[in-house]
């Protein structure tokens, strides 16, 4: 499109990189970072994310045309099978943080997949200057909770898609916090009352994670924009925002880019409980090994009957992946 062609020739480049924006730092843990490389350069994940991506966009018949644009994409993680699955006629994979856009290009780089990428440094804001009906599709993996005004930036990528086009992301889901919280809470309790004195770190986790909940559950709370992450959904959220605005919203419960499941027989995917909560309360919730190691222990029953559940595919819903797609009238 000569419009979009337009725009992009007026972007400024450094070291054929799109400058959107100015580059932002962002924080986060040496042990975060590694694990999100490491995820980014799985051969495995990347191949099964291009084939899982490319089922769902072939099977909602999303048009091949137009630039499909990447938002957050930290060290590749969704970038590699985004671009190996070659579905599109071209890619922007973009970041807020330059640094973080120069560790997804060299891992594109390395995939040699023939398609035409671009890269650009750039925040979900900028994507206001974009021509409307220009993009193809809109892609973000854990990206949309760090957004203060997400109805708003939906809403303007939305305009930006051409019509069929489609916004995909993943998100973690309210719900699997809900049903820790009490669980934590009960443990800390049940130690304390024996008289375990537990260390200030801990103690300080547990507190902001609860505090979390709290804050970010809440729609109406004020104090979320002092946060980086922002907001925990609940997949109601995504069906109302997709109703009001005439999308038709497709959604997959404990699935994420690289394993989107059919909703079949299951109405949520299977996930490996005790892994994922060992994942949310190591990396998420930042509690130290040898405590985690002691809650999985001792709340071994309830966490039992909730692991029998996942298995079923009707467990609490840990994340989700969502598909919002513009009508093509």
């Amino acid at each position: 499109m000569q419009a979009l062609d337009n725009y992009l020739s007026s972007v400024a480049r450094t070291d054929q990189i799109y400058q959107f924006s100015r580059s932002k730092s962002y924080q986060i843990s040496p042990e975060r970072y590694r694990h999100f490389k490491q995820q980014a350069h799985d051969v495995r994940r990347t191949t099964m994310g291009a084939r899982s991506i490319g089922a769902k966009l072939l099977e909602l018949d999303v048009p091949r045309s137009g630039l499909a644009v990447e938002i957050g994409c930290g060290t590749g993680r969704l970038s590699g099978s985004l671009v190996l699955n070659g579905h599109f006629e071209s890619y922007l994979i973009t970041d807020s943080s330059g640094e973080l856009v120069k560790e997804a290009k060299r891992r594109i780089e390395e995939l040699e997949s023939g398609s035409e990428v671009r890269f650009g440094v750039m925040r979900e804001q900028d994507v206001a200057g974009f021509p409307d009906a220009s993009v193809g599709s809109f892609f973000m993996a854990a990206v949309l909770h760090h957004i203060l005004d997400w109805k708003q930036a939906l809403r303007t990528m939305k305009k930006k898609l051409q019509p069929g086009g489609i916004i995909f992301f993943t998100e973690p889901c309210l719900e699997f916090g809900l049903t820790l919280a009490p669980l934590l809470m009960t443990f800390k309790k049940t130690l304390e009352d024996r008289g375990v004195q537990l260390e200030q770190r801990v103690l300080k986790s547990l507190r902001a994670f609860a505090g979390a909940l709290k804050q970010r559950g809440d729609p109406f709370n004020l104090e979320q924009k002092k946060f980086e992450d922002k907001h925990f959904f609940r997949l109601s959220d995504m069906y109302h925002f997709a109703q009001v605005e005439g999308m038709e919203a497709h959604l997959f419960p404990n699935s994420s880019f690289h394993a989107l499941l059919s909703q079949g027989e299951h109405p949520r995917g299977r996930i490996k409980f005790e892994k994922v909560v060992r994942q949310k309360l190591g990396t998420a919730a930042q509690l130290p090994p040898a405590f985690v190691d002691q809650f999985m222990e001792a709340m071994q029953e309830p966490l039992g009957f909730l692991a029998h559940l996942a298995e079923l595919g009707r467990g609490p819903v840990a994340h989700f992946s969502c598909i919002l797609q513009r009508p093509r009238r």
